[in-house]
């Protein structure tokens, strides 16, 4: 039963990880749509750090 409640959330946190990478890269293309293009590399540059 342990085993089994670690593994369950060891995989609910990778779940957690991967739709925090997707919700980021939304966000990025979201802010790509609405930002002028002289001013996405200096965003590219802040999302990088």
């Amino acid at each position: 039963m342990g085993e089994s409640l670690k593994e369950l959330v060891s995989d609910m946190r990778k779940a957690q990880r991967s739709d925090q990478v997707e919700r980021n890269k939304l966000l990025e293309i979201r802010i790509a749509n609405f930002t002028p293009i002289f001013f996405l590399p200096c965003s590219y540059l802040l999302i990088l750090k």
